[in-house]
């Protein structure tokens, strides 16, 4: 919601990428290769907690690297 709201207050774009299915949805989500770059054009906000975006795609992208950050104490498997 933070990057949402300071896309809005600075009409900034950000990086839009599809997400590929995980299997049985576990594990690191994985982006479609190819994005965009988009911006808010216009939006609502109908109720509290519920916000309606209208975006517009700009400039497309490929990813060449992912780089995935490392396991965090609370994430990593423990051995019983």
């Amino acid at each position: 919601m933070d990057m949402t709201r300071d896309c809005m207050k600075h009409e900034a774009v950000s990086a839009c990428c599809l997400i590929r299915g995980r299997p049985g949805g576990r594990g690191p989500a994985t982006p479609e290769p190819v994005g965009c770059l988009a911006g808010i054009t216009d939006w609502d906000m109908p109720q509290l907690g519920l916000l309606h975006l209208k975006t517009l795609g700009g400039q497309r992208f490929r990813i060449l690297v992912q780089a995935r950050p490392a396991p965090t104490a609370w994430s990593r498997p423990t051995s019983n």
